[in-house]
């Protein structure tokens, strides 16, 4: 993958770095604009070797470093010695540091470790119902259907991605936000698959149901200095999201509300609850950080000019012939 940098222009760029946790926009509005990483050690649903959603210090430091120290005896493994390139080389991180962001620590909110981002159910897992579990469980079986390009999921197909929300997921790939505001719009860009979702502020009435764009129809409104987004009318091609060890399915019925609070001079607090009664046994909610990044959004490039798509393709009609 090629990438260029490229920056988001225009008359907001000038407040892009405020670094003061009260600091607010031209408009009076409280300034969330910059590039924001969730870059964590934390997951979305609890890992099975943790029993609660906070920690202690004590028990953070000691998961790190055991989880440091795995990383690197297995980055040692899967290169040769004899290969590798000289210290001088070495760009950080260990291996595949040139395009993973792989994170060293847990979540710290509001002075608690957090174990991940779910904080509702109790035990921190996504709560599916028997539907929604069979409903992904066809999603993924359909995967081995190469026919055409139609039938191939969303991301192989340069159209959305999955980390883009909402809820906005982290990741160690493509994990960077942009936030610009203006009067009546904030844009919420993403690094990955350069996904642009604009919210329209003051306007509480969404589209008509027939209309269902990609990432959902977002309107928005300030409560005091957070920023509350609501998103419904999801498009039927994102029915189910896949983030490898967890899947989201996303119905006619599901409602998704995300609160983006600035709680210090370089972290945001953002909060999100899912409401889906086809897909969720219960509303379920989650409580993420935000951290200020030290860069600008740099160019995602989907294979080149989507090359994959045809090689998928491709290869699967020379299975056929074979």
């Amino acid at each position: 993958m090629t990438t260029r940098r490229t920056v988001l222009t225009g008359t907001f760029m000038s407040l892009l770095f405020a670094d003061a946790s009260g600091a607010r926009s031209r408009w009076k509005a409280r300034d969330l604009e910059g590039v924001w990483t969730t870059r964590s050690l934390t997951t979305l649903q609890r890992r099975s070797e943790f029993n609660s959603l906070v920690i202690t210090e004590r028990e953070a430091v000691a998961f790190e470093r055991r989880t440091v120290a795995s990383r690197e005896r297995a980055d040692r493994e899967a290169v040769d010695t004899a290969s590798a390139p000289s210290a001088v080389d070495n760009i950080g991180e260990g291996f595949g540091a040139e395009w993973l962001e792989r994170p060293q620590r847990l979540a710290r909110i509001r002075g608690e470790v957090r174990t991940s981002w779910i904080t509702e159910p109790a035990d921190g897992q996504i709560p599916y119902t028997a539907f929604a579990l069979r409903e992904i469980e066809q999603a993924l079986r359909a995967e081995a259907d190469f026919s055409g390009p139609e039938v191939r999921n969303y991301e192989e197909r340069c159209l959305i991605n999955t980390n883009a929300g909402p809820p906005t997921l982290s990741s160690p790939y493509g994990s960077y936000v942009q936030v610009v505001q203006t009067t009546d719009h904030v844009v919420i860009l993403h690094e990955m698959n350069h996904d642009a979702r604009i919210v329209r502020l003051g306007e509480l009435k969404h589209g008509p149901p027939q209309m269902r764009p990609w990432l959902g129809d977002s309107v928005g409104w300030w409560e005091g200095d957070t920023l509350v987004v609501e998103t419904v009318n999801f498009n039927p091609g994102e029915r189910v999201r896949w983030k490898g060890s967890y899947s989201l399915l996303y119905t006619t019925q599901t409602k998704v509300t995300e609160r983006y609070t600035r709680i210090a001079a370089n972290e945001i607090l953002y909060a999100f609850e899912v409401s889906d009664p086809v897909a969720y046994s219960q509303t379920w909610r989650a409580e993420v950080l935000k951290t200020r990044a030290p860069t600008q959004i740099f160019e995602f490039a989907c294979h080149e000019g989507n090359y994959a798509l045809g090689n998928i393709l491709s290869g699967a009609r020379s299975e056929e012939r074979r």
